[in-house]
């Protein structure tokens, strides 16, 4: 079991290019989740140039969740 609780003070989190596969997506699924029912929340996290396809359903969920956390700049 992984536990990731949200964190007061991360906005921001840069994982492009780090391997990560799509089966860590529904952990990163999961902690934005539960950040949300805590009340914290990481607004930005970025997974591009992984080892899963971006049309992934897991990934564009994450995206969609992102995007009504923080409009685009």
């Amino acid at each position: 079991q992984l536990f990731l609780p949200g964190h007061k003070l991360l906005t921001s989190l840069n994982l492009s290019g780090n391997r990560i596969t799509e089966k860590s997506l529904p952990l990163f699924l999961n902690m934005l989740e539960m950040q949300e029912e805590k009340g914290r929340s990481l607004l930005r996290l970025r997974l591009q140039r992984n080892l899963f396809p971006e049309e992934h359903p897991t990934y564009l969920k994450i995206e969609e969740i992102l995007a009504l956390r923080s409009p685009q700049i």
